[in-house]
């Protein structure tokens, strides 16, 4: 049965899985990133800002990663969720076609119209290179991801045939959501962010 795993700053579940030959040790970071710039449900066909580390039937993971609206009412409630907006949605799937001349990714699966629901602007959608390690895999080093910059990163996630073998953290600490930033207000301080500085 094949081991899958995706990690997340702060949360964890088990997922899905370039295939690699026989590699066993492992560390650092594993996976490739991609922003999604333009996105078409109907013919599962991407825009992304490099799509060079992606070749065709790749392993990738699909997620979005923002969109949530919350409370912007200047009391105790601000900043709770008011609704999701596709923020967390992902699906696995496999490259068909790359072409680097223009960043264009296609997909082999149907991509859920839900993607990207409140705009891509918005949506953070990223792509994820997935390695497939055929046999036992060995963390033999801190395996960990590139941090969230507001558009890629922030996600762990490798899938393997055979044993996982931990001699060293898996750690995404800090690497998620960067958080709100501190908003100045003459010799004063505003107790809440303003809407938008959600990151």
């Amino acid at each position: 049965m094949y081991k899958k795993i995706i990690l997340f700053s702060l949360i964890s579940w088990m997922g899905f899985g370039p295939l690699l030959s026989q590699v066993d040790t492992v560390s650092g970071v594993i996976n490739d990133y991609a922003h999604v710039s333009d996105l078409d449900v109907v013919t599962s066909l991407m825009t992304v800002d490099d799509a060079t580390p992606f070749s065709s039937d790749d392993r990738v993971l699909l997620i979005q990663m923002r969109g949530a609206a919350i409370f912007t009412t200047n009391n105790s409630s601000y900043g709770g969720v008011n609704g999701l907006n596709g923020a967390g949605s992902y699906m696995f799937a496999r490259v068909c076609n790359v072409n680097t001349g223009t960043n264009e990714i296609s997909l082999q699966e149907s991509i859920d119209p839900s993607f990207a629901s409140t705009g891509l602007d918005s949506a953070g959608i990223q792509l994820i290179r997935i390695p497939f390690y055929t046999g036992d895999v060995f963390v033999n080093g801190t395996l960990t991801a590139d941090p969230w910059d507001g558009q890629k990163g922030g996600v762990l996630v490798f899938e393997a045939n055979g044993k996982v073998i931990l001699d060293a953290d898996l750690n995404v600490d800090g690497l998620g959501f960067r958080g709100g930033e501190l908003t100045a207000d003459g010799g004063g301080c505003v107790p809440f962010l303003s809407s938008g500085q959600e990151r």
